[in-house]
């Protein structure tokens, strides 16, 4: 862990409203410079300086992502400062910053929702290595247990559904695009290890009760999510006490390409983020695992934590 920044750096940087402002949009996720003048309606040139002051503060940090520049609050530097400073912006929070904020998100889901809908099954079978790899499955599937309720979130084609199917007592199909949820049932054909309960639903408003999954599966559809941290903690609120998140996808990458033609919202996911949205959302006995990859050229992963069971902590 990095030494906290100094102090009075922090303090200079948070005396002036338009940065609080931009603290308090980044509070929610990862934005680049157009959402953030979007969000703020403000110039580009007036947000580059304040980010650039926050920058030096330590108060916000940056990530590139192929030709684009994300920008995050960081998470070292005085904590407690930050988080007392959040909670007076919570008090006074624009409306209509709110609403931008909120038509921003919907921009990054209709994205990758048109995207879905009109994938055509050749270009699936065709880039299946950018769609998602196989090499997580048998570390995913390892840490299943016969009986569970499995939520297979993000199941797209369904092409993990055979596997889980003797994993599991039920499963809980999840995908955003109704065509995909369509082709799903055409996978899961006649399934007898397992029941299987397709439902329409984005990965941020997951169609579950909450702890109605004893494991919440998210197999390469992080990096499509418009916000990562809320996705994770949307499948820590569906899991039961005791269960388990299972995470595979895409170590971080330069192809910018699948962006732009795979609708990809993220080439990539760092360590350091998946660690911080799982312990953030509630979760513990974080491991992360790196997978030599046989079937693409981009490194994969597999990520799980446990969510407490408050009972057997009593």
């Amino acid at each position: 862990m990095s030494s906290p920044a100094p102090l009075l750096p922090i303090l200079k940087s948070l005396a002036d409203p338009t940065r609080l402002a931009l603290v308090d949009v980044l509070s929610r996720g990862s934005f680049n410079v157009s959402e953030l003048c979007f969000a703020l309606e403000l110039g580009q040139s007036t947000v580059s300086r304040h980010l650039r002051i926050l920058l030096d503060a330590s108060v916000v940090a940056l990530r590139k992502e192929g030709r684009e520049a994300y920008y995050r609050l960081e998470t070292e530097p005085v904590p407690p400062l930050l988080t007392e400073t959040l909670r007076h912006l919570n008090q006074d929070r624009a409306p209509d910053r709110d609403a931008r904020l909120s038509e921003t998100w919907e921009r990054r889901r209709r994205r990758s929702r048109v995207f879905f809908d009109n994938l055509a099954p050749e270009t699936g079978e065709g880039r299946a290595d950018y769609l998602g790899s196989p090499d997580c499955v048998p570390l995913l599937l390892r840490l299943l247990e016969h009986g569970n309720v499995v939520a297979d979130v993000g199941t797209g084609t369904g092409r993990l559904l055979p596997d889980l199917a003797p994993h599991a007592r039920t499963i809980i199909a999840v995908d955003a695009s109704q065509s995909m949820l369509d082709r799903a049932r055409e996978t899961a054909g006649s399934l007898e290890s397992a029941d299987v309960d397709f439902r329409l639903g984005d990965i941020e408003h997951l169609p579950l009760a909450d702890g109605e999954a004893d494991r919440a599966v998210a197999h390469m559809v992080l990096h499509h999510a418009p916000d990562p941290g809320r996705a994770v903690a949307e499948l820590s609120r569906a899991l039961a006490p005791g269960g388990m998140v299972l995470v595979g996808d895409f170590l971080p990458h330069e192809n910018q390409w699948m962006r732009e033609e795979m609708a990809d919202q993220w080439l990539g996911l760092d360590e350091s983020d998946i660690r911080l949205w799982l312990a953030r959302a509630g979760l513990r006995e974080i491991t992360f695992e790196r997978v030599q990859s046989e079937a693409s050229s981009m490194g994969v992963f597999v990520a799980t934590a446990k969510k407490p069971n408050l009972r057997n902590q009593q």
